[in-house]
C-alpha cells in the first residue's frame, strides 16, 4: 500500500497509511478516501471470493437501494 488517506466504517473514521490492514465484516457500510494529491494503492482481499463482476453487481444493487442493504 501506498499513499494516506481514511478509511470510514460505519460512520467512523480510521486512518489509513503504509503497512496498515482493515477488516471490515460483511454488509458493513466502508468508504476509503484519498487525502492527499497522491495516488492512494491498496489491495482489497474478498473472504469468501467472489467474482468482478459479482462485486460490481453488489455495488450497482447497493447504490439503486440508496446504501441500504
Amino acid at each position: 500500500m501506498s499513499g494516506e488517506g481514511v478509511m470510514k466504517v460505519e460512520g467512523q473514521d480510521y486512518p489509513i497509511a503504509p503497512n496498515t490492514a482493515y477488516w471490515v465484516l460483511k454488509d458493513e457500510m466502508h468508504q476509503m478516501i484519498n487525502t492527499t494529491d497522491t495516488d492512494m494503492i491498496f489491495v482489497t482481499v474478498f473472504v469468501p471470493g467472489y467474482t468482478a463482476e459479482e462485486n460490481y453487481k453488489r455495488c450497482l444493487d447497493a447504490a439503486a437501494a440508496g446504501g441500504k442493504s
